[in-house]
């Protein structure tokens, strides 16, 4: 049943961020066991707070990023008592929190996008990270087939493509579960017989989300991205979800023409 009584709908927020004081609290808790309607406002907006919880208290969230949500949290929420204060109902409450929640996933997405990081930088970063020792493998192993197990086995949901480049004289090394702006990656290196270095990494992603100017090359059908950082060559291209980059010190036309020969074993 509804009660009759003042709906405390501009409360139920300060409830659940515990703003109220004793009193408001307790008569705010009283009417929402009797209100059907105001119960169930508050479980939606006690889900939407849930949601964000969960997807955010495993990320390093900035300062400035929590300010703007919660500005555009509190913007919205005075824009839908406006707009919403002649509508009365269960719909009133349904129509604010969910453009409350799209409010809210606007801000991070503009965040996300804004700040992310600059990948191709990021995985030249990577490659001097495991030329000096500071970037390990995690399963040492000359076999394919053993590391892509290893792969599947340390939650990489995607297919993993690990080839023996043996008849181009380099050996497969092993490989480790790492990331790439916060997306699981699987990498894995390969050494030349005359001590050359060659850096693989796949993860689930776009091309169009690389930063900077770049060589394109067009090869059996595929698109090759290559980029030059720091003395490093990283040559990326798109495997369905997955963008794979090959990432190495050596001349850059090498680079390029490795990247073809994985590709091409699609």
């Amino acid at each position: 049943m509804t009660s009759d009584a003042r709906h405390p709908r501009d409360q139920l927020q300060d409830l659940l961020d515990d703003r109220l004081g004793p009193t408001e609290r307790a008569e705010v808790r009283a009417h929402l066991e009797a209100c059907d309607e105001c119960r169930n406002a508050f479980r939606r907006i006690e889900w939407v707070k849930r949601q964000v919880t969960e997807r955010l208290t495993t990320v390093d969230v900035p300062a400035r990023l929590r300010a703007d949500m919660a500005a555009a949290l509190d913007r919205e929420e005075a824009s839908a008592r406006s707009a919403f204060s002649w509508w009365r109902g269960g719909a009133t409450w349904q129509l604010a929190a969910a453009a409350t929640t799209i409010v809210l996933v606007a801000v991070v997405a503009t965040w996300f996008y804004a700040g992310r990081t600059d990948l191709v930088a990021g995985v030249a970063r990577d490659y001097r990270g495991y030329l000096d020792g500071s970037l390990t493998v995690e399963r040492r192993t000359s076999s394919p087939a053993e590391l892509e197990a290893f792969f599947r086995d340390r939650g990489i949901q995607f297919r993993t493509r690990v080839f023996d480049l043996g008849m181009m004289q380099y050996r497969l090394v092993g490989g480790r579960v790492h990331a790439i702006d916060g997306s699981p990656t699987a990498l894995y290196g390969y050494r030349h017989d005359g001590g050359a270095t060659l850096l693989c990494q796949m993860y689930e992603g776009r091309l169009e989300d690389l930063r900077g100017d770049a060589v394109v090359r067009e090869h059996g059908g595929i698109t090759f991205r290559m980029y030059q950082r720091d003395g490093v060559t990283l040559v990326f291209w798109q495997e369905g979800p997955v963008t794979c980059v090959l990432a190495s010190d050596i001349a850059s036309d090498e680079v390029l023409q490795l990247a073809f020969a994985k590709a091409e074993k699609l």
